[in-house]
């Protein structure tokens, strides 16, 4: 009897053992910490007009005697404007950017803009510089009475190395309307630099180009924007 005890109590010790074993053989391994998330590294940098550049060049429709003989190309130049880049180093697809230019702060021809665009050497005089500023505030270009800024604000830019396509919407006399600029981007923690244009039509905004002498003498329907915008991060 004795041994027959004996027998049923290592019996059952043996098939405990076995079945702890079964059980932490199968137990899954903890799973292992993950590594923390990078946050991205986004920049907001201010950009300066007074190292910057934002000018529209506007030719003369040369497709008429009139025009050919007295049409003259002119550069016109923003000032007084204010924007911001914002940056995303690890997406720059997610780029935002916001430019504000009013139209009382564009001026006609500053000193060696004409010349950067091969247009003839000579300075335009003062006050063809102010009756071409009375013509294109005028309610028939860009009503500056009634819609006192230009506006551009990035939707997304291009997240390639070399030229990156900044494309946003772009308002002109409450008309907004996609555009897309191939810019140059240079960028670091502190400075940010961007080169580049793109062109529109002013049909595309709803007016047509400035006209004179009934219709023989007026501006191209293209308006070509240079920019060359520069910025500081603080």
């Amino acid at each position: 009897m004795t041994g027959l005890v004996n027998w049923l109590n290592a019996t059952v010790c043996t098939a405990v053992l076995s079945v702890s074993s079964l059980a932490l053989a199968t137990e899954p391994a903890p799973a292992p910490t993950p590594e923390p998330i990078a946050e991205p590294v986004i920049w907001k940098y201010t950009l300066d007009p007074g190292k910057s550049k934002l000018w529209v060049v506007v030719k003369a429709d040369r497709s008429t005697f009139v025009g050919r003989t007295f049409g003259h190309d002119h550069v016109i130049a923003a000032t007084g404007w204010t924007g911001t880049v914002e940056w995303n180093y690890s997406d720059p697809s997610k780029c935002k950017v916001e430019i504000k230019v009013p139209v009382t702060g564009l001026v006609v021809d500053p000193s060696g803009a004409r010349a950067s665009q091969g247009f003839k050497k000579e300075e335009t005089p003062e006050d063809d510089k102010k009756k071409i500023t009375e013509n294109f505030r005028g309610d028939t270009q860009l009503q500056a009475s009634k819609y006192g800024d230009i506006k551009f604000s990035a939707l997304s830019c291009s997240a390639v190395r070399g030229p990156v396509k900044v494309t946003g919407n772009l308002t002109i006399r409450g008309v907004s309307r996609k555009i897309t600029a191939d810019m140059n981007i240079i960028e670091g923690d502190r400075a940010f630099s961007g080169t580049g244009g793109f062109s529109i039509l002013h049909s595309d905004f709803g007016f047509q180009p400035f006209e004179a002498v009934g219709g023989k003498m007026r501006n191209e329907n293209a308006l070509k924007f240079v920019l060359d915008v520069r910025g500081t991060a603080p």
